[in-house]
């Protein structure tokens, strides 16, 4: 998923509410609902692994033959990532009237993008289960 969150508060605490939100997830379903939850950057998640090397054999310590080595060869995955989008702006004025601070609403917002982005990995994760 891709996030571009300029405060930092908002960030953080949506970060830790998805965090939080797949760990209840995890706990409701008795580990039935995992979901993963790497964090990076960028458009892409590459991961490069060594791929299997064949079988070892047993070598006889007294043998002066040669033997030849195995090169290791690798392969290369790389997923999309997932865009959301979720414009949200709120006013001095409603701040004031609600007799909190910019850096509470902002806590708030992250809350709930949170919330958002867990319930629909939930959803889709559900969806494709029953399909």
């Amino acid at each position: 998923m891709s996030f571009i969150i300029r405060d930092k508060v908002i960030q953080t605490t949506a970060v830790d509410s998805i965090k939080d939100n797949l760990m209840k997830a995890r706990t409701a379903t008795g580990g039935a609902i995992d979901l993963g939850t790497n964090i990076h950057k960028g458009d892409f998640i590459e991961e490069i692994f060594f791929n299997d090397f064949g079988n070892i054999q047993r070598r006889d310590p007294n043998s002066s033959a040669t033997v030849e080595p195995e090169q290791l060869s690798n392969t290369e995955d790389v997923a999309v990532k997932l865009y959301f989008r979720g414009d949200t702006f709120f006013t001095n004025t409603q701040v004031e009237r609600y007799g909190t601070t910019a850096k509470n609403v902002n806590a708030m917002i992250g809350k709930k993008l949170g919330e958002k982005v867990v319930r629909w990995a939930i959803e889709k994760g559900l969806i494709a289960a029953v399909a």
